[in-house]
């Protein structure tokens, strides 16, 4: 991975979890659901006039169910919402492609978030 996709990395992250009400740097043990970035995939994408990257993403939710449940709504719906800049870099679409769910007995539950996203340089 080169220092340009690095960065994109970062940049992705952070926002995605301040879309989440979170800060990257700020635990969230014991105040509602946790979120990680799980896993991270991107490659170079191009058209007859843009450049930019695919990116293929899984976001890891784990709490409450209720909690996980709405955050995971909220961050779809706040993602779609309109388009965001990273950085010189436009997120043009951003799509919620699969949602893996596993609830424990106790009311916990942990949520894979599958996501699809197209960004541009700008």
């Amino acid at each position: 991975m080169t220092g340009t996709d690095r960065t994109l990395v970062r940049l992705l992250e952070h926002a995605i979890l301040l879309v989440a009400g979170r800060e990257p740097e700020r635990s969230t043990e014991g105040r509602g659901p946790r979120v990680t970035l799980h896993s991270f995939r991107t490659e170079p994408w191009a058209s007859a006039t843009f450049e930019g990257h695919r990116h293929q993403f899984i976001l890891h939710l784990s709490g409450p169910e209720a909690a996980a449940d709405r955050l995971a709504e909220k961050l779809e719906a706040d993602l779609k919402a309109e388009e965001f800049e990273l950085g010189g870099t436009l997120v043009a679409d951003i799509e919620r492609t699969e949602t893996e769910k596993i609830v424990d007995g106790d009311g916990t539950s942990a949520l894979r978030i599958h996501f699809e996203a197209l960004t541009i340089e700008e």
